[in-house]
């Protein structure tokens, strides 16, 4: 007969060997053979939680697994009983891992294959080596709590990523037992998420990688505008393959060299994916639809792959009511009752460009010199509780020393230009004459700079709080021309709305009584909700000292009946309301240094021995 361990499981030098009968092993003596072969492939873990090639995610749970000899056994007996049924069924779940843009290595689908292979081809009555048995009782327990882990909150942690702070990855309790429950099977089948954004961003990601590469994944650079007509055959088909790559076209692609012009078909595709990316829906292939299109098959998988992961973080939204502010789209939605109610450009932080990481290796190797300031906007959940109306700016420190002080030195009158108000450590007003200001250092820099409520406030006429230890907030600006770029991380972390009062009369719905007209007459504003209000702010209006009474008045409070949930997030690919996936350029350069994380194996090792009932949180 043929051993299950000689045909190619794992080099086998020992040469005990157990006889199994209806996978049942026989006695104590041969349950502590194989449980000692158990522990002796754990005992030769390296550092960095690798057995024999194997990378294992959970190194330390099956350290202490397995010290326990009625574990292995019940695993052992579980995973190759009914015809080795839950090891089939087990298999074809781990096989998905790929589908989900993960590696099917760290789940030793191979070994796992092979395994099965063997197993079929002989019957368990079979002479098998202990060191393969026990390969197999360790690689197959680690694969399931790996993939089971990974699918319910994300296989890298993320703050790998880099950012200055990140959504809290969910966290689950990771019992010992698990794999050794009746469960194990459901549980596993189970974790992979059914929510509807995940579910899209995994159908897309298999359609794209399924796909015919056009152009061998070059981009796609038509060098000139297309219109409905014209009678240019190859342009129009290399069009063609770029509409199907995004999914907007369908055609065989053995039909695609038949185009012989811009046909109405292809009209029709490119005024679908101009509508759902918030394009003007011409039909003509003009600049901004050719930028779209240049998006390779290469950079789409990529970006599909990070944004699982990302999904895997954070879950499903519970809340049926809340304000999603997507950093790498640089927009804000806001629903209530899973209803959409505002949908608006943001700026937010600015991106750590080439510039910042070479002024950081200076500043690394120069102790003169000061590290460039971070100012990404940071990714939270948080709680929407207040807004100001007509509020001050208290200008941060970083602000205050790298931007207006070498401004002061020249020039100090923009302190009037602008409405600042200079400070000293008490408080108190100062006088910027009275200050030599050719003297003043960032070492020796000792005051406070407000900027009161104006035309010319940074925080425009609204700021919408949400506490964090970061103080990032929205705000209007008084800068308007900056939500016509098309990158639109111009900020110093703090999120800039094209339309605040809009989300002031989101957040002010949710009030027992709806306050918005007192907010918009705070702001110098007519009111827009209750008849009678209107009414009566034109005929104040009309008269002079009434008017002077409705004058806006600085640093307006308006508390939230409701504390609304605001999440800040960063997706470079999202599902638009067509059921369609659009793409965001990665300004801050994630989706990359998230693959090459997500590459990587697990942390190391610990090699610790704790009670075999303790949770596990990954």
């Amino acid at each position: 007969m043929v051993a299950l361990g000689m045909v190619g499981l794992y080099s086998c030098r020992s040469r005990d060997k157990v006889i199994l009968v209806k996978t049942t092993l026989q006695n104590h003596t041969q349950i502590s053979k194989l449980h000692g072969h158990t522990l002796k492939h754990l005992g030769q873990l390296s550092d960095s939680g690798t057995l024999y090639g194997h990378y294992l995610n959970f190194a330390d749970t099956l350290l202490v697994l397995f010290q326990n000899e009625d574990n292995m056994e019940l695993w052992f007996n579980k995973l190759l009983s009914d015809n080795n049924a839950l090891f089939k069924q087990t298999l074809g779940i781990l096989e998905q891992a790929e589908n989900h843009g993960l590696e099917n290595e760290f789940y030793h689908v191979g070994f796992l294959n092979s395994a099965l292979q063997s197993i079929q081809k002989n019957r368990w009555d079979s002479i098998v080596p202990y060191d393969s048995l026990s390969m197999l009782m360790v690689l197959s327990a680690d694969a399931v709590m790996g993939f089971y882990s990974n699918m319910q909150s994300g296989r890298i942690d993320p703050s790998y990523t880099g950012s200055l702070d990140v959504l809290p990855r969910r966290r689950h309790g990771l019992l010992l037992p698990l794999i050794l429950e009746d469960s194990t099977f459901p549980a596993l089948k189970y974790c992979i998420p059914k929510f509807m954004e995940y579910r899209f961003l995994q159908k897309e990601y298999m359609r794209v990688k399924n796909s015919r590469n056009p152009r061998d994944g070059k981009a796609l650079y038509l060098g000139r505008m297309l219109r409905p007509g014209d009678s240019l055959a190859f342009l129009s088909r290399r069009l063609a393959e770029r509409l199907k790559l995004f999914g907007y076209y369908s055609v065989e692609d053995s039909n695609i060299h038949k185009i012989k012009n811009y046909n109405w078909e292809l009209m029709h595709a490119v005024e679908l994916l101009q509508a759902a990316n918030g394009l003007e829906v011409s039909g003509n292939v003009d600049y901004k639809t050719r930028l779209l299109l240049q998006t390779t098959k290469d950079e789409m998988l990529i970006s599909l792959r990070a944004n699982l992961e990302r999904w895997r973080w954070l879950g499903v939204i519970n809340e049926h009511s809340y304000v999603w502010a997507n950093i790498g789209e640089n927009k804000v939605y806001a629903f209530k009752n899973d209803s959409l109610k505002v949908e608006m450009k943001i700026c937010s932080g600015k991106s750590r460009d080439t510039a910042y990481y070479n002024k950081l290796e200076r500043a690394k190797k120069d102790q003169k010199l000061t590290a460039p300031d971070n100012l990404e906007t940071p990714l939270m959940k948080a709680e929407m509780t207040h807004m100001v109306v007509n509020p001050s700016w208290f200008v941060p420190k970083n602000i205050m020393i790298k931007e207006l002080l070498p401004q002061l030195k020249t020039d100090r009158s923009i302190l009037t230009e602008k409405n600042y108000i200079l400070r000293n450590y008490k408080g108190e007003e100062i006088d910027p004459n009275s200050i030599d200001w050719s003297q003043v250092t960032e070492k020796n820099w000792k005051y406070g700079m407000e900027q009161l409520p104006g035309e010319e406030n940074a925080l425009g006429k609204i700021v919408i709080h949400f506490p964090n230890k970061y103080s990032i907030f929205m705000h209007d600006t008084p800068s308007k021309f900056a939500f016509e770029y098309k990158d639109r991380h111009v900020s110093h972390g703090c999120m800039r709305m094209e339309e605040p009062l809009k989300m002031a009369e989101f957040l002010s719905s949710f009030n027992k009584k709806n306050n918005i007209d007192e907010i918009y007459i705070a702001a110098g504003m007519e009111p827009v909700l209750d008849e009678k209000k209107i009414k009566k702010y034109q005929e104040d209006m009309k008269d002079s000292v009434r008017a002077a009474k409705l004058k806006p008045k600085p640093n307006r409070y308006f508390k939230n009946d409701k504390s609304i949930p605001v999440y800040l997030v960063y997706f470079t690919c999202s599902v638009n309301s067509a059921g369609k996936i659009n793409y965001f350029f990665d300004s801050y350069n994630r989706d990359k240094k998230m693959l090459s994380e997500m590459k990587r194996p697990s942390k190391k090792v610990r090699k610790t021995k704790v009670n075999s009932q303790q949770v596990f949180s990954p």
